[in-house]
Parts: structure tokens; sequence; C-alpha cells
């Protein structure tokens, strides 16, 4: 548990510190993945900002099964933002077609794209349970099981639910679009959560300082509401008894209902509905109608104070309270990426193990230099410059390696030529490799980063 003691806490923490340190680059990446876990919540997130742990994990996401996980993860996240975007218009349009025949079996959409969304459901289920029974099984399932975790359970459930109505065609139309609508917000929520927990880091960085923001605004987004509320009932008691609000025709003696008020003049201060909406637009519009100045001496003193509180005051609290969440360190924010990051390559590691013997590669976690990674590290050295030093050692390093593992020459020599030149890379063989890696990364992605280094 965290210490209350600081003392005890500088100590942990330089524990930490010191334990990182000995961290060599040669360190078997998938032990220090394993003794991670030992260490308290708190102590983890200090973990995170070392970067000899960074490295190790991103060693671990390089590894072959594990990219070919996050390639298939990331298609699958694509085709239910593709098919069910189709898949909800045609059920709607197939909803309106029966509502004309008065025949509810004709609002069923059944082929293969709804059955590709229950498969995509499933599976994001599927990873769902493994993840908790990873914590289960590792005795931390209050570190893992979070705020996320609900939203992606949430998220699947709501993707099933959409899924089964656009397949059965049941249920109020008004009540079935609102749930399509939701769902349509969360399978974009689902893809940014994707790429921005562990995945991405320049996005999770973007998706942190959001986090960040949002929770720096809560204050104000509450003290927002509670203005446009009190104002709104202002109004309201203000204008309940005004010409406006009480139109008569003096020929019949009939009063107008709000429908009528409504349609004539907008949205006006007669309902406290409506005085509450028109409140919340000029906070939105940042703007004051001249009439509210000038219909009585309430409604200007009432306009006059929303100006100072709400429309002055309050916007200047929300640019200081997001300049102050945007000041945060890149540091905690690399915390955030290598936390999830981490968490994700326990759920991964618990789904390789769940794989029938046959299936596992003993070379799972092998970092090792492999022809496919010195070949590629090749390609990017042609537009290194051979004159600074590191890339001169790099292009000697591999030619040696090369040779040690007796690769085709012809290889060696059309990409990397005489590593010890000092010369300018000839274009032709810069333009060589920039064509292979064009054709190499989208043929990797097809298969799954099967033709993709493997770290």
């Amino acid at each position: 548990s965290d210490p209350d003691d600081a003392e005890a806490r500088r100590n942990a923490a330089a524990c930490v510190d010191a334990y990182c340190s000995q961290i060599t680059p040669d360190a078997d990446a998938m032990s220090i993945f394993n003794e991670i876990a030992a260490f308290p919540p708190w102590l983890t997130h200090r973990l995170m900002r070392h970067r000899p742990i960074q490295r190790k994990l991103d060693t671990m996401v390089a590894q072959s099964y594990n990219a070919e996980v996050l390639v298939a993860d990331l298609a699958v996240y694509i085709m239910i933002v593709v098919v069910y975007y189709i898949q909800a218009i045609a059920s709607l349009d197939a909803r309106e077609a029966a509502l004309e025949v008065q025949n509810t079996k004709d609002a069923r959409v059944a082929n293969y794209r709804t059955y590709i969304l229950y498969v995509c459901s499933a599976y994001l289920l599927v990873r769902q349970m493994t993840k908790i029974y990873r914590c289960m099984k590792l005795k931390l399932l209050v570190r893992y099981v979070s705020m996320w975790t609900l939203i992606d359970l949430s998220n699947a459930a709501l993707l099933l639910a959409s899924s089964i109505h656009i397949h059965l065609g049941t249920g109020d139309d008004d009540k079935v679009k609102t749930l399509y609508i939701t769902t349509a917000f969360t399978v974009f929520l689902m893809l940014a959560c994707f790429l921005g927990r562990g995945v991405s880091y320049r996005f999770s960085v973007f998706l942190g300082g959001v986090i960040d923001i949002l929770w720096a605004l809560l204050p104000f987004f509450v003290a927002m509401g509670m203005a446009v509320a009190s104002f709104g009932l202002a109004y309201a008691l203000d204008g309940h008894t005004s010409t406006q609000c009480v139109i008569r025709d003096y020929d019949e003696g009939e009063t107008f209902d709000q429908a009528t008020i409504r349609s004539t003049f907008g949205l006006s201060f007669c309902t406290v509905r409506d005085s509450i909406l028109k409140v919340y637009s000029m906070f939105v519009t940042r703007m004051i109608d001249e009439e509210d100045f000038i219909s009585s001496g309430g409604t200007m003193a009432i306009s006059i104070l929303f100006g100072i509180i709400s429309l002055i005051l309050l916007f200047a609290a929300l640019i200081a309270s997001a300049t102050r969440a945007l000041t945060r360190s890149d540091e905690d924010r690399a915390v955030f990426y290598y936390s999830h990051r981490y968490y994700l390559l326990n759920e991964l590691e618990q789904i390789y193990h769940l794989r029938p013997g046959k299936l596992k590669s003993k070379k799972q976690m092998d970092t090792r230099d492999t022809y496919r990674q010195m070949f590629w590290d090749m390609l990017w050295l042609s537009w290194s410059d051979p004159q600074k030093i590191f890339a001169r050692n790099k292009r000697v390093k591999l030619d040696e390696t090369w040779k040690e593992r007796n690769g085709w020459k012809w290889v060696r020599r059309a990409f990397l030529g005489n590593p010890e030149e000092r010369e300018k890379v000839p274009i032709w063989r810069r333009f060589l490799c920039l064509f292979v890696l064009i054709l190499w990364c989208p043929l990797g992605i097809a298969t799954l980063t099967k033709l993709l280094p493997i770290s």
C-alpha cells in the first residue's frame, strides 16, 4: 500500500530509481516485465518515468505476435466504423419502408455485414473478459479494472445491442434511432481509445492532454450549469406576466398556447424550459439581445448581471483553467502512455498463453537481430549522412553482422554498398530503398506484420 510516511515514500522512490538505473540494454525484457507486477500501483507510475523501462516495453510491443494482434485490432475497429454506419443507415431505411406497409418483418437487415458486427462485438467482449481474467490471475483486479475497462465494456455492449436491433428490426423507432446515434459516437470512441492507450505515443499525448483539460474544467462546467439554470429561472420569473408571454385575441377572448408563442417568437422567457435553453444559447454565442436590455428594468438588470458573471468572469476562469492543464509536463503524459502500454502487454500476454500449444512460437520474445530487421535498417540508413559517426558505425556493424550470418552478398552490395565510405549515398540507391519501403509497408500490414521486422 501507499505509505503515509513521507520519508518512506522517498526511500521507496529512491529504490525504484536505483533499480531502473541498473537495467542494461541487454537485460531480458520479459523478466523486467514480470518484475513490474510486484510493484504497488503508486510505484508503478514512477517506474514508467524511466527510459530503460519504456524501452523494454517498446521492445515487447514490437515483437511479432504482439504486433500482429495490434494490427488485427486496428483492422477490427476500422471495420466496425465502416460496417456499422452502412448497416445503421440500411436499418433506418428498412424501418421507414416497413412503416409504410405495416410489416415489422420487413425492417430486418440480415446480411453478411450484420454478422460481421456480431463477430466484432463478440471479439471485443472476449478481449475484455481476457483482460479481467488476467487481472484476477495476477490478483491485480483493482489496478487494471478502471474507468477505461468500464468504457470498453459499455462500448462493446452498445455495439452488440445495435447489431441485434439491426438484425431483428424490433423496438420503438425513436428509441432505436437514439441507440444508433449513441453507438455511432462510441465506435469512434473505441478507435480513439485504442490508439491513445499504449499504441500511438503522439495520439496518446494528445488524448492525455484532453483528459487533463476535461478534469481541470469540471468545476467550470458545474459553475456553468448553475449559472445557466439560475439565470434561466430569473428570466422566466421576470417574463412570466410580460406582454410577450400573455397574448390574447380580444375579439374572441382566447389566450394562445405556448406552442403558438414559440412558433411566433422562437425561444423566449415565457417558460422555464425555453428560458434555460435561451440562456444556454446566449452563453454559447456570448451575445445578449438588445431587446433584453430595453424590455423592462428587471430584464435589463438580469442581463447586465449575466454579462458580468457568465460572459466575463466564467470565460476568464475557463481560459485560466485550460492554460494550467496544458502546462502539464511531457513526462507525466509519458507515464499515461506507458502505463496503458504495460496494461496492454498484460492483456496480450494472457491471450498468448490461451492459444493452443501448437500455435505458440518459441521465438515470441526473441529480440535478436533477424534478416528482416537488418534489411529494414539498411533501407533507412540509405537516407542517413555518411559523415556522421553514429550512422557510419551502424552501417559497419550491419555489414559485419550480415556477413557473419551469410546473408546474400548482392543485397549487401545493392543496399548498403561500402559502409566505410564517407561519400554521399548515390541517389539511385536512395530511390531504390524508398521504393522498397513504400512497397514493404502495406504488404507488412496486409499480412498482419508477418513481413515486417520483429523489433
